[in-house]
C-alpha cells in the first residue's frame, strides 16, 4: 500500500514533458512537410519540365 501512494506522489519534471510535447510537435511537422511537397509534385515536374524520379 506505501508503494502505491509513494507513485501517486511522485510528479513528472516539467523538462521531460516539454520533450515530449517537442518531440511530438516535430513528428507532427514532418507529416505535414511530407504531404505538401507530395502534393506540390506535378506542379514541379511541369515547372522544370523533370520526370518523377529526379522531382523526389
Amino acid at each position: 500500500m506505501d508503494y502505491l501512494q509513494d507513485i501517486d506522489s511522485e510528479k513528472i519534471d516539467r523538462h521531460v514533458i516539454a520533450a515530449i510535447f517537442a518531440t511530438g510537435l516535430l513528428s507532427f511537422s514532418g507529416v505535414i512537410v511530407e504531404t505538401a511537397m507530395n502534393i506540390c509534385f506535378p506542379t514541379l515536374m511541369l515547372e522544370f519540365d523533370v520526370g518523377t524520379g529526379t522531382v523526389q
